[in-house]
């Protein structure tokens, strides 16, 4: 089963509907399906469109093991205006801009020149302030994350979307980022400093979102 597939599907929709003004190619649910299917282990599923030689998007399909989990290390990254509302396939000026600043294992974390934080290179972020959690708001600089929304969705009132700037993040409670392949993470290390590790509060966020459940990721 791929975890919340329906939901990337329905952003992948509407990039493609946005970029291309088509709907998604003929088939995408049942492609996604199959491939989910093959194996009870837990995998790596992309969905990816490209332009064909007709102009139409084509659909691909890749499936690869999970990455093993490591310590999430972030490095602040200037990048006007960030990524903006779609996933790119194209990633070659973020790993430029990461490799320029951040060494190797840090993620780079996205700041605009207003100094609001705005996304890790992979993942939506969260800062932990009290018993709150508090994420940047949706407001076309950012990837409308699907993880990052289902939590909010399971916590609740406990979410805020509330501009955060670089400041505020380095003095929060702690550093959160979700993702598709990863679910809740804590963050160890931002800029060279620690930072409080939540794993318990992860471990719970993850539970609500039935990350133990065995199923296949999905990232779109």
């Amino acid at each position: 089963v791929a975890v919340a597939g329906d939901l990337h599907l329905a952003r992948l929709g509407r990039s493609v509907e946005e970029l291309f003004g088509l709907p998604l190619p003929p088939g995408a649910q049942e492609r996604l399906d199959e491939v989910a299917a093959r194996s009870l282990e837990p995998a790596r599923v992309r969905l990816s469109i490209r332009p064909g030689d007709s102009g139409r998007p084509v659909l691909d399909v890749d499936r690869s093991a999970l990455p093993a989990p490591v310590p999430v290390r972030l490095r602040s990254v200037v990048l006007p205006g960030g990524l903006g509302v779609h996933k790119w396939l194209d990633r070659r000026m973020l790993n430029s801009l990461a490799a320029a600043a951040a060494a190797p294992g840090e993620l780079a974390l996205l700041v605009d020149l207003d100094g609001l934080v705005l996304e890790a290179s992979r993942a939506s972020v969260f800062i932990v302030e009290g018993a709150a959690l508090v994420t940047p708001p949706l407001d076309g600089r950012i990837l409308p994350g699907v993880t990052r929304s289902r939590l909010i969705g399971v916590a609740g009132s406990d979410v805020r979307e509330e501009p955060v700037s670089l400041e505020r993040l380095r003095s929060a409670d702690g550093i959160l980022l979700t993702g598709a392949l990863r679910g809740v993470e804590t963050v160890s290390v931002c800029d060279g400093s620690r930072s409080p590790e939540l794993c318990r509060t992860a471990a719970d966020l993850n539970h609500r979102l039935d990350r133990f459940v065995p199923a296949t990721a999905t990232t779109i």
